[in-house]
Formats: structure tokens, C-alpha cells, sequence
């Protein structure tokens, strides 16, 4: 017995952890990993609101540059297009309505002419691109201002 006895001792004993702790420690693993897991939805719903969103001014902008093609002349005023599915669109943007004003700027400088009379060669193109919000289940709009002037 002696010596040899203790050392025997110390690598009999069962040093491991406890099925409590063992418990503990994989309920606060579930905890956090059940609360990563509820966050995935809601950053893809943001992902995908970010992404209508840049579709919006891709269509946007794809009307204004549509309008400038044609001289100032030719550009008739009042509502254009009125509030409808894109027509003739790429098949990524069938859930966007978009909605086309043009009018004159007078010489109070306001924007809601639609006479001749108050052409001093400058007219306001306003563009609304309509689209759902993937996170509040709401219309959302992005709008486009243009100043349109005679060359």
C-alpha cells in the first residue's frame, strides 16, 4: 500500500461533469441557438425589402431615361401612365405598379400646370413605382422627380 496506493487513487477517481451541469449547459445552447434561429426570417424579409426597393428605381429610372429619349416638345402632360402593372417589364418586377405625372413649371415655379400657357420650358416628371413590403405586408412607393428643360 504505501506511495503507489495514492497515485492509484487519484487516477481511479471520476473527475467528469454532472448530468446537471451536462443539462444546464445544453439548455443555454438550445437558448442561444433557437434565438439565432428566429432571426434568419426577419433578416430575409429585410433582405428581400432591400431588394424591391433597388427594383423600384431600376424601374423608375428606366422611365425617366424613356421620357428624355423624346424631345421636349413631344412629352405630353398630365398623368401619363396612370397607376397600373409596368407594362412590357422584365418578369422580376410583375408585382410593381408604377405611376407617370408630367407637368409644366410656371413662373411661380410650381408644378401642377397642365396649360401651355404656363410652359416657360421646364417641365417636372414625377414617377411612383408601387411595391409590397415583405416585413409590414403594406405598399410601400418609391418616387422619382425629374426636371425635364427644352434643349
Amino acid at each position: 500500500f504505501g506511495p503507489h496506493n495514492k497515485q492509484l487513487n487519484k487516477w481511479a477517481r471520476n473527475e467528469g461533469f454532472s448530468l446537471m451541469e451536462v443539462l444546464v449547459a445544453i439548455s443555454i445552447l438550445a437558448f442561444v441557438v433557437l434565438g439565432l434561429l428566429q432571426a434568419f426570417p426577419f433578416v430575409a424579409a429585410i433582405i428581400k425589402a432591400s431588394e424591391n426597393q433597388t427594383k423600384a428605381s431600376y424601374a423608375a429610372q428606366a422611365k425617366i431615361e424613356a421620357i428624355i429619349a423624346i424631345p421636349y416638345d413631344n412629352v405630353a402632360v398630365g398623368t401619363i401612365e396612370p397607376r397600373q402593372v409596368i407594362a412590357s417589364a422584365p418578369s422580376y418586377l410583375q408585382n410593381f405598379e408604377r405611376e407617370t405625372k408630367i407637368y409644366y413649371i410656371d413662373q411661380a415655379m410650381t408644378s401642377t400646370s397642365t396649360n401651355i400657357i404656363d410652359d416657360i420650358g421646364i417641365k417636372t416628371v414625377n414617377i411612383k413605382v408601387f411595391y409590397n413590403s415583405p416585413i409590414s405586408n403594406t405598399t410601400n412607393n418609391y418616387e422619382l422627380n425629374y426636371l425635364l428643360t427644352k434643349r
